[in-house]
């Protein structure tokens, strides 16, 4: 038996990091337009409380 490794085994092995990256990827820029989406929501939020609600006296 070899102790070399198969080049199919070295491509596919590189191909597996290449979509684990690749999915790494999307989940972290996922996570971040999820953050600033949801920041934009409540800031628009907070805005129009401020305009509608507290703009005037109770």
């Amino acid at each position: 038996m070899s102790w070399k490794i198969k080049i199919t085994d070295q491509w596919a092995e590189k191909c597996r990091f290449a979509v684990r990256s690749v999915m790494f990827l999307n989940a972290l820029i996922l996570a971040v337009a999820s953050v600033w989406f949801t920041a934009k929501i409540v800031w628009f939020l907070i805005r129009f409380l401020n305009r509608t609600i507290f703009s005037a006296p109770w």
